[in-house]
């Protein structure tokens, strides 16, 4: 099997076991807590070390040498032969594996999953279980950026997968593929078109109602076509609802993060790459724009390197356009004015 299709496939399994693994996340009573109080936080490392179990017992099958990076983790593992060893992104390079996969075994923890089990009934879930979701990306060491992967799954708390290698994307029920994403287009400025913003917390509010105060004036929207926003705490998932629902998904904290840092200030949130790129790699091959907002030019990052990044992802249209216009016109330069508002709100650096 070549490795290009191989890297799918063990995209796929990796996102499929770690979900199995998790899929008896049982709470009588959860609240968002965070940090390690955190209800799913005890879940994390059962799911890396279920992810790790896979790629370890694919490796003997199929003689590949594989660096695996989890989020944030200051190193990666090297797995060969069914053995495996921490080391850092550098010696990593110098092995010089066959393929690499970047993961984040739970992404959307902040969906305020709740699940009980009943005597008479099983499980029984409340909450967004489709906004939790398993990610992977893989690439290759002569080209690890974002349009240099060459494959990526993610699989959500519901069962549903959304899976792409370079010539297409797929969406699937489990291991059982439904088709391809169906391409929504936007036409006119509606309230059927829905903004996804990146703002679950109080600073990224902030940018939240910025950015819709500024798109209010520059598209100068009557009230009955105001458009609709949502906020889900999913990255994944708010960028995959740009692929199969009209919606535009946009995240300007960096940017915010940035200008705060101008004060002295500084903003820990905001969307790193391996939050960024298993669904911006997919909504690619199902056809969006994937841009930086502030250069409007396409989204490009190394993917061996955990750093923030801004986004736009949207269908290819002049309401696309319009709405990125109002952002780079009027929302990025007011940047710098609305920290220096708001900065004695963060801590110092």
């Amino acid at each position: 099997m070549k490795i290009d299709n191989l890297a799918l496939e063990l995209c796929k399994g990796q996102v499929g076991t770690i979900c199995e693994a998790v899929s008896e996340f049982i709470q009588d009573d959860v609240s968002e807590y965070r940090g390690r109080l955190h209800p799913i936080k005890e879940f994390e490392t059962c799911a890396e070390e279920a992810g790790l179990s896979y790629l370890l017992m694919m490796s003997k099958s199929s003689d590949l040498k594989i660096a695996l990076g989890y989020e944030l983790r200051d190193t990666w593992t090297l797995i060969e032969s069914g053995e495996s060893a921490e080391l850092s992104i550098d010696k990593i390079l110098g092995e010089n594996p066959d393929l690499f996969i970047l993961s984040d075994p739970i992404d959307g923890s902040k969906a305020n999953i709740q699940t009980y089990r009943t005597e008479n009934y099983g499980k029984v879930v409340f909450g967004g279980p489709s906004l939790v979701f398993s990610t992977a990306i893989a690439f290759k060491q002569d080209n690890p950026t974002l349009d240099g992967a060459v494959a990526c799954a993610m699989q959500d708390w519901d069962g549903r997968t959304f899976y792409s290698d370079k010539k297409s994307a797929r969406i699937g029920v489990g291991k059982e593929e439904i088709g391809k994403p169906k391409m929504y287009q936007i036409e006119e400025l509606d309230q059927v078109l829905k903004i996804y913003f990146g703002e679950h917390y109080f600073h990224g509010a902030i940018v939240g109602n910025f950015i819709r105060e500024k798109l209010l004036d520059g598209l100068e929207l009557e009230e009955w076509k105001s458009l609709g926003v949502r906020a889900t705490g999913s990255t994944t998932a708010e960028i995959l609802r740009s692929v199969d629902t009209k919606a535009i998904s946009l995240d300007l904290r960096n940017e915010f993060r940035l200008a705060l840092e101008g004060f002295g200030r500084t903003a820990n949130r905001g969307c790193y790459s391996y939050d960024l790129a298993p669904p911006c790699f997919y909504a690619k091959q199902a056809g969006l724009t994937v841009l930086d907002p502030v250069s409007g030019e396409n989204l490009n990052f190394e993917l061996t390197n955990y750093n923030r990044y801004s986004y736009f992802v949207a269908p290819k249209s002049k309401v696309s356009d319009l709405i990125l216009g109002v952002v780079q016109d009027e929302v990025i330069p007011g940047l710098n004015e609305l920290a220096a508002k708001h900065y004695q709100k963060f801590p110092k650096i």
